[in-house]
């Protein structure tokens, strides 16, 4: 039985992939490897037969590699986006989310939220008190991944640009729609001021919660003491 580690360690060569990700795809393609060849010889084929049929599973093999370093670099490059941005801003947008909707569930009007609402009056003000946290949130848990400080500011602003992006949306829907552009019983001035008060003024709150986290976390030299 060929050794088939030590055969595609050989046939990798020199890559850019760390050990620990060399030695996960070295044993992965082994086992590969070994299922070919075990297959080939049940199939009645001699064990040079069988190990020939097996390595030409790969035709290039420094092609190969290169490709599986694309691949992991790939990887690696979404793991971090997502820890980094994706995953942090949606705490921050579920948090803001969830305290609005615990806001709208403990006042005395349980019905839609509009802006032009006396619920909303009466809510605006408290969800808007709330921005400072959420920003805070998702600025947070992204320097914590080690996020870039352009990716803190957009965790911590991502409830905005979340809905402005399902405002955006909602129009191009009513722009693309055959017939009269219609926005229903909002007009364009309504529009504007949903847009004010709903993306522009929190984003405020939400900004001035992230400013603590976009500063680089200090590292402190103990030596001597």
């Amino acid at each position: 039985m060929p050794d088939w580690k030590l055969l595609v360690r050989q046939q990798m060569g020199e890559t850019s992939l760390a050990p620990a990700q060399m030695e996960e795809i070295v044993s992965e393609l082994a086992s590969h490897f070994e299922e070919v060849f075990d297959e080939a010889r049940a199939r009645g084929a001699s064990e040079m037969e069988a190990f020939n049929h097996a390595l030409s599973e790969v035709s290039n093999w420094q092609e190969f590699a290169q490709q599986i370093n694309r691949a992991k670099q790939e990887e690696e490059i979404m793991n971090d986006r997502t820890k980094r941005f994706w995953l942090p801003g949606f705490i921050s947008a579920a948090s803001a989310s969830v305290f609005l909707m615990i806001l709208a569930k403990v006042s005395y009007e349980p019905r839609v939220i509009l802006w032009r609402s006396s619920l909303m009056i009466m809510v605006y003000p408290i969800w808007l008190v709330g921005q400072p946290l959420f920003g805070a949130l998702g600025a947070f848990f992204s320097r914590r991944a080690g996020g870039t400080r352009w990716a803190r500011v957009l965790a911590g602003l991502f409830p905005s640009l979340l809905l402005a992006a399902g405002m955006l949306v909602v129009i191009l829907i009513q722009a693309l729609t055959p017939g009269k552009f219609d926005l229903g019983s909002m007009d364009w001035v309504m529009l504007a001021r949903s847009i004010f008060a709903g993306v522009v003024v929190p984003s405020v709150g939400l900004l001035l919660g992230a400013l603590p986290f976009l500063r680089e976390a200090k590292i402190q030299h103990l030596a001597g003491n």
